[in-house]
């Protein structure tokens, strides 16, 4: 009478089939987490509700999305007041 993972091939498979175990309820847990995204980037996670079917989709990203629309790199470098051009410290310009 030969056990369940008595050979060599059945061996291989049983433990894949235990580290699969353990692995991927992990991955999937770590993949839903924000502080496995990049900086900079963003990732969709898709839901499909399993009583009514509605699909919807998740994205996690580490910055507010609003940030997109700011332009970067913009400075007042001087500007015109009724005592003449002044620098962005409000300095009076000569």
């Amino acid at each position: 009478m030969a056990t369940a993972c008595s050979d060599g091939r059945q061996l291989r498979r049983c433990s894949i089939k235990n580290f699969e175990d353990e692995i991927y309820p992990r991955a999937r847990a770590a993949a839903k987490r924000l502080d496995s995204v990049a900086q900079g980037e963003e990732r969709a996670i898709r839901h499909v509700d399993p009583i009514n079917g509605h699909k919807s989709v998740t994205f996690l990203r580490r910055d507010c999305f609003t940030n997109d629309f700011t332009r970067r790199g913009r400075r007042v470098a001087s500007f015109w007041s009724e005592h003449g051009r002044m620098d962005a410290s409000g300095r009076l310009l000569r």
